[in-house]
Order: structure tokens, then sequence, then C-alpha cells
């Protein structure tokens, strides 16, 4: 089974290596008994991100346009594996993610997606003792009443599952492309969230904005996407 990894990337010169090089570790625990791909998707960047991509021996493709859910569907169209797993610019698999994550597939051929939690290493020391178990709580029971709790960042889908819903909508800029992806491919398969499949990530939308405005957007976001499909608005700062 062959793993393409797409990674969306807008000016990610700073965080692209650290996920680059984890992600690369990560394989290198298989040797030559899994078939992988890295996809960066240059997503109308202007910094050295295609640069730093190559250095790493990514695939890079270009997206001119800027937005998440172009950036998925771009990563998609190029990507040639069974399995496409998604990862942000700013995301560190966590060791035996792979293991994980194949597992999962291989021991139910109907489940066509799969998402898991995320650890924030960089929020405040306080905020990352909160975070810790009121997230865990949280996403379990997010994903008890609604089935459908998934983290952009840190998710795959088989990719004929994804090319039979017709791919990302690509209308949708930021917030919401995510949750939008899994509703239309709960229609076709099973879909599971994982607290087991870990990856670590940037809070620097947390720490930027707030750890409570930034959160409560979030979650805003997730009930609009959840009951309408699609998030209420597009606008959204860039944080870099």
């Amino acid at each position: 089974m062959k793993i393409s990894f797409v990674i969306p990337a807008y000016n990610e010169e700073h965080y692209l290596p650290g996920c680059l090089q984890a992600l690369r570790t990560e394989i290198s625990r298989h040797g030559d008994a899994l078939e992988t791909e890295i996809i960066v998707v240059n997503n109308a960047s202007t910094d050295d991100t295609a640069e730093v991509a190559s250095l790493f021996g990514a695939t890079v493709v270009n997206e001119p346009t800027k937005g998440v859910a172009r950036a998925r569907q771009k990563g998609l169209e190029n990507a040639t594996g069974d399995i496409v797993a998604y990862i942000d610019a700013d995301t560190k698999v966590t060791p035996d993610w792979i293991v994980l994550m194949l597992s999962e597939f291989a021991a139910d051929p109907s489940l066509v997606a799969l998402s898991g939690s995320c650890i924030f290493y960089d929020l405040p020391n306080f905020w990352r003792f909160v975070a810790g178990p009121y997230q865990a709580f949280v996403g379990w029971m997010t994903d008890l009443v609604t089935g459908q709790l998934v983290f952009g960042g840190n998710f795959a889908a088989r990719r004929s599952s994804l090319l039979a819903v017709g791919g990302f909508d690509v209308s949708i800029v930021f917030y919401g492309e995510d949750q939008n992806i899994v509703q239309r491919l709960k229609k076709i398969g099973k879909y599971k969230f994982s607290l087991k499949l870990l990856a670590y990530t940037s809070a620097r939308r947390f720490n930027a904005e707030g750890v409570l405005r930034t959160a409560s957007t979030y979650a805003s976001h997730f009930v609009y996407a959840y009951v309408l499909g699609r998030p209420p608005r597009s606008d959204y700062r860039d944080i870099r």
C-alpha cells in the first residue's frame, strides 16, 4: 500500500524543515518495506518554501491561488498513493504514526478516512498543562456526538474515496474544509477519529490571537460546518 503525504505550504520556510525531518525519520523506520511519496504544495509562497521542500527530496507542486482547500486538492490531483495523508507544514508526526494509520485501514476495508488529535508543542506552560486532558475529553465527546471530528493537519483517506466524492471544496478558503470533506466521505464509507493517532503541531495561531478567542473561532466554525456543511466566513489572518 503506497502512501502519499501532502503538505500545504504558504510561506513556511521556517516550519517546513522540522515537519519534513520528522516525516523522513518516521518513513525511514520502515526501510524499503513501505512505498511513499512526499508532495509539498507551494501555495503562492513568496519565500523559500519551494527550495526548502526540494532540499528534503519532496516533490513540489504549485498552487498559485491561496487557500488551504485548493492546496489540499492540488495535492490530491498529484498523488499516486492508495492512501493520501495530509499534515500541515508546522506539524510533526509522532513515532509509529504510519503503523497506527495503516493498521486502522487494514483492519476495516470499509474505513475511508481517519483523523487524530494534535499536541500543541509551543503553548505557554499553563495552557499546555490545561490543553492536554481538556482537548482529549472535548475531542472524545465531540466525536461521540457528531461522529466527524477531524483535524485537517492530521488526516488520512483512501485516494479512491476522495476522488469519488469530488475532492475538496475549493470555494472554502480556510476554516471548515476538513469538516466538509469528512461530511461527504461519510456518505460512502466509515470515518474514524482516533485519540491514539497523535501529531505535534504549532500553537502559533493560539499564541498570536489568544487561546480562548481562537478556540471559540474553531468551535463556531465546526458547528456551522457540521450543521450547514460549510463555514460562515472565509476571512482569516496569516500567522507566520
